[in-house]
């Protein structure tokens, strides 16, 4: 069932996925319907958005850190972006929550982040976001190029296309297409939005 949610108009990310995916379809903004699905229980208030945008979907990922709000469409394969802060998983306790067995633990704040917001791009893309437990995913190191090396999906791993995100100083992002045509064909944008404070 597809459904205006009342905070799509109000929330700047989710603007941004308006405006995308009305640019991918070549309708007007006011034609776009944002709803959600969970692949777990089918529910439409919660789960991996998307638009419906004048009969044309069109897969979304929205994301949001502080000051900054980020949106992914594509009309052909599924998307996860994620925004963090570039010190945002500089905690102890990050290799025992994230890392995969083997993959080796980020050394510092930045390459922890960097590996963090591939990881929660990929998970987002999967549609199951925190659901799944992010150590299940292997990843190229943090300081090279982004890649999957093993993930819980019957899929080849190549079937993922994952890149670092340009975001600006103090930010980290990252961008997972999985299927259709690859990031070449989803459009990103991401904005400095000073009201949003994650």
């Amino acid at each position: 069932m597809t459904r205006n949610l009342p905070a799509a108009g109000s929330d700047p990310a989710h603007r941004l996925a308006i405006e995308l995916a009305a640019n991918l379809a070549g309708v007007g903004p006011d034609e776009v319907v944002i709803g959600h699905e969970c692949a777990r229980c089918g529910r439409d208030d919660h789960g991996r958005p998307y638009a419906d945008a004048a009969g044309v979907r069109v897969q979304l990922s929205v994301s949001r850190a502080s000051g900054l709000v980020g949106a992914a469409a594509s009309l052909d394969a599924d998307v996860g972006l994620d925004l963090e802060r570039s010190d945002a998983a500089g905690f102890d306790d990050f290799a025992r929550v994230a890392v995969h067995p083997d993959e080796n633990a980020p050394v510092g704040a930045i390459d922890a982040t960097r590996l963090w917001v591939r990881k929660e791009a990929v998970l987002k893309a999967l549609g199951t976001g925190l659901r799944l437990d992010p150590r299940t995913l292997r990843l190229t190191s943090p300081d090279g190029a982004p890649a999957v090396l093993g993930w819980p999906d019957p899929r080849p791993v190549s079937v993922v296309d994952l890149r670092d995100l340009d975001v600006g100083d103090g930010y980290a992002g990252a961008l997972a297409v999985i299927g259709g045509r690859g990031a070449a064909y989803t459009q990103v944008a991401i904005r400095n939005d000073r009201s949003v404070s994650v």
